[in-house]
């Protein structure tokens, strides 16, 4: 078997595990051989009554536009984690002496 007829079916199936319609299927997967999809589609359905697989439904679609406007996920966590320090901590705040600063005595 070849390597596209390889994806086709392993697309095919995948949507097929997600509840995914086949028609959904083909119009997500414009470049992938219809016949491919289904042959995987058609297995994974059969598999999944044989089995009795329940489906697992796929995470919703995100617009294009938001996924520019997401912060990486350490940088959310220590923005938080700055927040919640606040200035009492004694570790990070500046000393406070007697002396002044340099070069202004």
């Amino acid at each position: 078997m070849n390597k596209q007829k390889a994806n086709g079916k392993a697309i095919g199936a995948a949507c097929r595990h997600s509840g995914r319609a086949l028609e959904d299927c083909y119009r997500r997967n414009p470049r992938i051989a219809k016949a491919d999809i289904f042959a995987g589609w058609k297995e994974m359905n059969e598999y999944m009554l044989q089995k009795k697989i329940d489906v697992v439904p796929p995470p919703a679609d995100q617009p294009a536009d938001a996924s520019n406007n997401k912060q990486p996920a350490a940088n959310i966590a220590s923005a938080a984690d700055n927040a919640d320090e606040g200035t009492d901590d004694a570790s990070t705040a500046p000393e406070k002496t007697d002396k002044p600063a340099h070069g202004t005595e």
